[in-house]
């Protein structure tokens, strides 16, 4: 009988004690995990600018300030491409995707504030109605937009350089003497790029006035 019992407790130890098992991961401080959750995309319309003022085609640019979580960054874009932005969301979101932008209008030099001004509120308003929305942010043109993907290749982005108009060049950027390469839009300096393989078709020397 005795030996029956210790048999059966021999056949018990010698089985394979279990794994251990892994520690508990600490708790986050201040939080439970299951309480933490992505910081929100935010974004408004926060000034605008006049581009290419003294040259054939004006427009207005406006400063796109975004925020997500402690990252802060900007983009300038102009009307049409909220105008663009709006056609290709609405067919996806919809909702607030399908509000109204401001009215488009030719913007003269005697009311650019005023229409700025206006239009940033509106465009402001129709852009965070879009981040309110869960599924805004798999779409591809909205991040595009917003400056968090680029579909361009990094030498078109480096190619890539903001028009300034040579009236436009002031003293505190220049000095007399310097040298200015630039372009126009007539077709034979076109052509003339064209076989050149240069980005420039023009040259000018900057003379400013005495004070």
């Amino acid at each position: 009988m005795i030996t029956q019992v210790l048999k059966s407790i021999g056949a018990q130890d010698s089985s394979p004690p279990p794994p251990p098992q892994p520690p508990p991961p600490p708790p986050l401080a201040g939080a439970d995990a299951s309480l933490r959750v992505p910081p929100p995309l935010l974004a408004a319309v926060e000034s605008a600018r006049i581009v290419d003022e003294h040259g054939p085609s004006p427009h207005l640019e406006y400063r796109v300030e975004c925020r997500l979580g402690e990252q802060r960054w900007y983009t300038w874009r102009r009307f049409r491409e909220f105008a663009s932005l709006r056609e290709v969301l609405k067919q996806h979101l919809g909702g607030t995707a399908k509000a109204q932008l401001p009215a488009k209008g030719y913007v003269r030099h005697a009311t650019s504030d005023t229409v700025a001004c206006e239009r940033m509120e509106g465009l402001s308003k129709w852009l965070q109605g879009v981040l309110s929305e869960s599924a805004a942010l798999g779409e591809p043109a909205l991040l595009v937009f917003l400056g968090l993907a680029s579909l361009e290749s990094k030498a078109a982005v480096q190619h890539r350089r903001q028009p300034l108009h040579v009236r436009a060049i002031d003293a505190p950027a220049a000095e007399s003497g310097d040298v200015v390469l630039f372009r126009t839009r007539a077709t034979v300096p076109a052509l003339q790029r064209a076989v050149t393989g240069s980005a420039w078709d023009h040259v000018g020397v900057l003379i400013f006035p005495l004070p």
